[in-house]
């Protein structure tokens, strides 16, 4: 069983001088040397296995993370507002006025929503590309490779039992299979009204220069010390190329202060026994 908060403000973002790292990067192929040498940071495997642990897909799209050892996770407002509106009635309004369970019973079932862990990642491409005919044409390409990428998925499926799914890198440069740990027992406990999450210009965001494309949003932003700081929201108008290619000089995402969080709810909802829960050590 996973429990969540969803959570979301949005600032305006303005263009900072700062040097950014370069994007986005695989869990499998981690810019060890940059890190090092810029931020005096290794990226052990450990460590990258407990970051890919603690990040979450949701099924509809959207990101989240977990920030307790109890299957506690967050994520972004709008991430969960498909889940709200459909525990809503007429009677309580999920999406507009909010919800907190100041008990575990009171925790309230989502509906058909399926949460996706990465548990491991397996390069396929030699496999992929010894299906493809050297001589064959577009469309006979097309279908030889859709052909293998169904089978590679289901042999995996059918041997671990975790969802399984091949991802296109580089347009083909490299296929990568992803195996996921699916969870759909997911309970409600905690979102603030409509009005306060969507609330622009608060000042306990920040920007960075942290890469954020379409279903990213809701992941951890992690500072160069290895914490858990913030949980991403947007990007500003320049980081929209940054669906091509990444660049650092106007570019910035958008992310919610994890301090401004925990303090909010300390302070504002007095919802204590989710502070004391996210205290506690992991």
């Amino acid at each position: 069983m996973m429990k969540f908060i969803f959570w979301g403000w949005l600032s305006l973002a303005l263009p900072l001088a700062a040097r950014a790292d370069e994007g986005m990067w695989l869990f499998n192929q981690p810019p060890r040397r940059l890190l090092a040498e810029r931020y005096h940071f290794d990226a052990t495997d450990p460590w990258l296995d407990h970051l890919r642990r603690a990040s979450i897909r949701f099924n509809f799209g959207g990101s989240g993370s977990f920030v307790s050892r109890d299957g506690l996770l967050i994520s972004n407002h709008h991430v969960g507002a498909d889940a709200l509106q459909k525990l809503s009635t007429k009677e309580k309004n999920y999406l507009r006025d909010g919800f907190y369970a100041r008990t575990p019973a009171e925790e309230v079932k989502c509906l058909d929503l399926e949460l996706n862990v990465l548990e491991s990642i397996e390069d396929v491409s030699a496999r992929v590309n010894a299906a493809v005919p050297p001589e064959a044409t577009p469309a006979a390409a097309f279908a030889a490779r859709r052909k293998i990428l169904a089978e590679i998925e289901k042999q995996s499926q059918d041997q671990t039992g975790l969802r399984a799914e091949v991802v296109t890198l580089w347009q083909g440069g490299a296929y990568h299979l992803y195996r996921y740990k699916r969870y759909t027992d997911v309970r409600l406990v905690f979102a603030p009204e409509q009005q306060m999450a969507f609330y622009g210009g608060d000042p306990d965001n920040f920007v960075c220069t942290g890469d954020i494309i379409g279903g990213n949003s809701g992941s951890p932003v992690v500072s160069r010390a290895g914490d858990f700081v913030g949980i991403i929201f947007d990007g500003n108008l320049q980081s929209l190329p940054w669906d091509y290619a990444y660049g650092d000089k106007d570019g910035r995402a958008i992310a919610v202060d994890s301090a401004a969080i925990l303090h909010a709810l300390q302070h504002i909802f007095q919802a204590k026994a989710l502070v004391r829960e996210l205290q506690r050590s992991p």
